[in-house]
Formats: structure tokens, sequence, C-alpha cells
């Protein structure tokens, strides 16, 4: 802040593994570490979703861009969840959601059939947390194929 402006900065850790995409076209995983990138994951939207009442809490937030691409890998093998610019936020005192008028937004490869054919109920924050869980799945298909058990892939 120069008295002027204020220039705010988002900083966050660096994941030498980039993007779960970018992770799975290099490397295959075994059985525990499937189960450690999906755990991770799902963890992660579950904690996205979920409301936090308090001083310190946050309000329940659905992601509408989950992707592969936008999953980082961390040097653990866990997931982080990223890029939340079309993300919306429930305000649940007011059962309201904060959302640009464009409701067709996101990858349409992991869109859930209603966001496609335009059918989600936009006043329910419930119809955006299962458009993330069917991503959600999309991405477990793309971890599943590159899982490799005893040599078979």
């Amino acid at each position: 802040d120069n008295g002027t402006w204020t220039q705010l900065w988002l900083v966050s850790d660096y994941h030498e593994h980039g993007s779960l995409f970018d992770y799975l076209n290099r490397y295959t995983v075994t059985i525990e570490g499937m189960i450690k990138l999906a755990l991770s994951a799902a963890s992660g939207l579950a904690h996205l979703h979920m409301e936090i009442v308090g001083t310190q809490g946050k309000p329940g937030i659905a992601h509408r861009d989950l992707k592969s691409k936008n999953i980082l890998v961390k040097k653990n093998g866990m997931c982080a969840i990223a890029d939340l610019g079309l993300a919306v936020r429930h305000d649940a005192v007011t059962d309201t959601i904060d959302i640009a008028p464009n409701q067709r937004v996101g990858t349409k490869r992991y869109m859930a059939p209603e966001v496609l054919d335009e059918t989600i109920n936009m006043k329910h924050f419930d119809s955006f947390k299962c458009a993330d869980i069917y991503a959600l799945g999309l991405v477990y298909w793309e971890i599943a194929r590159r899982c490799n058990s005893g040599g078979v892939h």
C-alpha cells in the first residue's frame, strides 16, 4: 500500500510435482499412492464444501472447475486443490449463492450432465456440490487408470 493503491498478492507453497494431470502423465502410481491421491483430493473438496461457523470460520465453497489440471500434487504424494477462479460461496444465513450470472463455466469434459444441459438448480448450493462430486469421479478415473499393481496397469 503506497497510499494511492493497494496491491494484493496470493502466496502459496510451491509443489514441484505440478498438477495431478502432469504427475499422472509422468508416473504410474501404486495402489497405496492411488488411495492417497484420491483420499486427499476428496478431503480437500469436503473442506471446501463445508461451512465452518465461528470467528475464524469460512463459508461453504463449490469449486465449479475441478479437474486434474486444477489439483496440485505435494512432495508427500497428497493433493491440494487449486484455481478457485470460478468458485462460488454459499451464505448460510441468507441461503444465497454468490455467483456470476453466467451459469455455463468450467471445463466441458468434467461437467455434470445437469450443468451441460443447464438444468442445474442455480439457487440450491447442494447442486453445485453434486456437480463437483461428478468431476471428482472423473478425476478418480484418471488416477485409477495410471495405477500399477504387480506390473499390471
